[in-house]
């Protein structure tokens, strides 16, 4: 599988994060202490969440693309739209990765 574009939906939870990686490594990003991959686990993801994360994606990545993998099993409403509002929008240069 190649990744295409700058937002991917992968449905599973924590267990599917070494998948992704596995994915991003395959597209040439550095998966091994890069501080540009931002893993997160929530039990629940609510709108602050949302808004840090909208705040993290606008700094410059350090060796290039940023990637952020975050797994949350509940979402409110308003995180849902504050999440859309990140990736109809992105920042340059940024890849994200939600399970």
């Amino acid at each position: 599988m190649k990744l295409v574009g700058n937002s991917h939906l992968v449905a599973g939870g924590p267990e599917s994060i070494d998948v992704v990686l596995a994915l991003v490594g395959k597209e040439g990003i550095n998966t091994e202490n890069n501080s540009d991959i931002y893993i997160r686990t929530y039990t629940h993801f609510g709108v602050d969440e949302a808004r840090e994360l909208r705040e993290r994606t606008s700094t410059r990545g350090l060796e290039g693309r940023r990637v952020f993998i975050v797994v949350a099993t509940g979402m409110t409403t308003e995180a849902q739209n504050a999440l859309l509002k990140t990736l109809e929008e992105p920042a340059a240069n940024f890849a994200y990765g939600f399970t």
